[in-house]
């Protein structure tokens, strides 16, 4: 009798062992890995590799994670232009403030030292031409050309300027007092009266008019300042006796 119940249950006991809840178990279940188990593939995507720390408690799809985890460029190639902050050199600066000094510049985009040449040029004009001879001597002629006195003359009407030679290479700068009338034309009239101090100061050339040596500081300033007016033999400067002034020597 005892027997025959403890074949019963062993009988059981085998047919709930094969029953296909079993199996069915079977596949949601997997046995912890022990320490002995190799680990994955190094270069390989796989569910057991450890998620940065910004995407553990994400739930997107394993598609979007790679899109993440893609490298992004630096944050300096986003820049724009009108981001990107440029402090002009000294050289841009001499630009900036010889190219303010025209009439067609706009005041909004005038250097501000040197927008009042502009506003109050009687006033200011004997410092606005040595500022010109400190800028056109470092920039153009290497800080080679002695200083030299830049005066206005209010009886020159003939002419915008002219230079004279003097002795132990030496000269003296005129301006005209009633002809120029405004920074550009001072601007203008001060480059060209230098080139002529450089031919005689630097090259020991007296009577060098408008000649080669004259030519080569012109071009010299042009490829320093492109965008200022090239110096040329006269300007059309308008006066009640005079329609074209010439510079001369």
């Amino acid at each position: 009798m005892a027997c025959g119940k403890l074949s019963e249950a062993f009988e059981r006991a085998v047919r709930l062992n094969e029953s296909p809840l079993k199996d069915n178990a079977n596949k949601f279940w997997t046995p912890q890995k022990s320490r002995g188990d190799p680990l994955p593939a190094r270069g390989c995507w796989s569910s057991a590799r450890r998620r940065p720390s910004f995407l553990r408690d994400s739930s997107d799809s394993e598609d979007e994670i790679k899109t993440s985890l893609k490298r992004k460029p630096p944050a300096s190639r986003l820049l724009t232009p009108c981001t990107a902050v440029k402090t002009p050199s000294a050289e841009d600066r001499d630009a900036w403030f010889l190219e303010s000094l025209s009439d067609s510049t706009p005041p909004e985009k005038c250097r501000p030292d040197a927008l009042r040449f502009r506003q109050h040029f009687p006033s200011s004009r004997e410092e606005l031409a040595s500022i010109l001879f400190s800028i056109f001597n470092r920039e153009v002629f290497a800080c080679k050309l002695p200083p030299g006195e830049i005066s206005w003359n209010s009886r020159l009407i003939s002419t915008a300027g002219r230079c004279f030679n003097l002795p132990n290479h030496k000269y003296r700068v005129e301006l005209s007092l009633k002809i120029l009338r405004n920074a550009e034309q001072t601007r203008d009239t001060v480059l060209h009266e230098l080139c002529h101090a450089a031919v005689w100061c630097l090259h020991n050339c007296k009577r060098g008019g408008h000649g080669e040596l004259w030519h080569f500081w012109v071009d010299r300033a042009a490829r320093r300042f492109p965008k200022l007016p090239p110096a040329q033999r006269c300007h059309d400067y308008k006066h009640p006796q005079a329609r074209k002034l010439t510079f001369n020597l």
